[in-house]
Order: structure tokens, then C-alpha cells, then sequence
């Protein structure tokens, strides 16, 4: 999940592979699909054959200045684990993301590279005596890449972007285990595809890759769709 006055009075212009990299400004297409607010929902397949899914709401906006901001949130409605049996999972994630646009491919291609900052907690039950809760807190750059197909109405996206994490583990058992801290590099790549229906409402639909350096069974894929408004 970047003063900009001073950037939007400078006319910089760079040029890139034969092309003209710009600040994005008042006249961006892309602020046609970047200003929404979405509800989505969400499935996670682990490598290791557990998954999880819930719901989630983001809200993005792209400013005339080019500065762009995002921030999302999910709650967990299930979690299937493989190796025991779960009675009661509770879990909620917040994602805040800010970077500054940039245009280029006259007017058809949007560059944002971007800083993310994430919390994640979750508890995990089973019907033994014992309960498990993680806290994750990450942090990190990104890099949008965003192509405009069919003006005004259907846009392509791929997000990239490398998390440093610390998670920390408390457990309630009859054994006592101790509790535990990890640190952890996340890889995640995302293509997505947003269909704008009208000139208010609109669509999207994400696949994640995510690789998880610390764990690699942990490496998940993710499906999210999303519906919600332009504004």
C-alpha cells in the first residue's frame, strides 16, 4: 500500500526506450479506473494444501498531481488446514500502499512504483486445549505497470512487489510451547483485468502469485474479484 507541489510545478520529462515518460497529471485516463471503491472476495491455496478466504474492501485513488494511494482491508471467513482439525479461525488484514504515476505510450501505459505497508493478525483454534495467534508486519516497494486496452472501459495490470516480514507465533497448548519470531522475504506477482460496466460501476479480477523464501510450502495462490464504483 511518495511535497508534490513542487514536483507538479517542475516540467520534467524523461525519455525512456524512444518514449516520453511523464509525470501522470489532470488529464490521466487512468483516473477513469483508479479512483474506486471495491468489495471483493477472496480464495488462498497454499502449497502445502491448506487455503483460506474471506472478504475484502480497498479504495484507491489516483490525484491530479499523479500521487497515488491505496489501502485495503480483509476479514477471514475460513480457513482449511490438512494436517488438523479447526473449530475457530479469526483473522483480519490492513494493507496501505502509496507511489507517484507516471505516463507514457501516449497516454496508454501508467507506471507507479510504490511503497506498501501491511498487518496481519490471526488466531487459529482447534477442539485440543490449543490455540495459535500470528501478528505479521511487512513492508516494502512495488512496482504498477498499467496498460489502457479499450479507453475508458477495460484496463490490464500487473503488480510486482517484495515484502520483508516479521511474524510473531503465541501458542496456547498443553505442551507450552514457547513462542516463536520469524523473519521472512515475500515475492508476489500479480496480472489482473478490470472491465469497467458503466461509467460508475466497475469490475476486477486478481491472481497472485506469492513466494514465500522462509517457508516455500507456504507459497500461495490468490483469487480475488471485486466489484464496486468509479468515483
Amino acid at each position: 500500500m511518495y511535497s508534490r507541489g513542487l514536483l507538479r510545478a517542475c516540467s520534467l520529462v524523461i525519455l525512456l526506450n524512444g518514449n516520453y515518460l511523464v509525470y501522470a497529471g489532470e488529464s490521466s485516463p487512468f483516473q477513469r479506473y483508479d479512483n474506486n471503491l471495491t468489495l471483493g472476495y477472496y480464495n488462498v491455496i497454499y502449497g502445502d494444501g491448506d487455503s483460506t478466504g474471506g472478504i475484502d474492501i480497498h479504495a484507491e485513488a489516483l490525484l491530479d498531481m499523479g500521487l497515488w494511494l491505496s489501502a485495503g482491508a480483509g476479514y477471514v471467513l475460513y480457513y482449511n488446514r490438512t494436517s488438523s482439525v479447526l473449530n475457530k479461525v479469526t483473522g483480519a488484514s490492513l494493507a496501505i500502499n502509496a507511489g507517484y504515476a507516471f505516463l507514457t505510450l501516449e497516454n496508454k501505459l501508467n507506471l507507479i512504483p510504490y511503497v506498501r505497508m501491511q498487518h496481519i493478525g490471526q488466531s487459529l483454534s482447534t477442539g485440543y486445549d490449543s490455540s495459535q495467534v500470528d501478528y505479521t508486519d511487512a513492508y516494502g516497494p512495488g512496482l504498477i505497470t498499467e496498460y489502457d486496452a479499450i479507453r475508458d472501459t477495460l484496463k490490464f495490470r500487473f503488480d510486482t512487489n517484495v515484502l520483508f516480514s516479521n511474524t510473531k507465533s503465541s501458542f496456547v497448548s498443553p505442551n507450552n510451547y514457547p513462542d516463536q519470531s520469524n523473519t521472512n522475504t515475500l515475492w508476489s506477482f500479480s496480472p489482473s483485468i478490470q472491465y469497467n460496466i458503466t461509467k460508475v460501476l466497475t469490475t476486477q479480477f486478481i491472481y497472485s502469485y506469492t513466494i514465500n523464501t522462509y517457508n516455500p510450502s507456504m507459497s500461495a495462490n490468490t483469487f480475488d474479484f471485486r466489484i464496486g464504483i468509479i468515483y
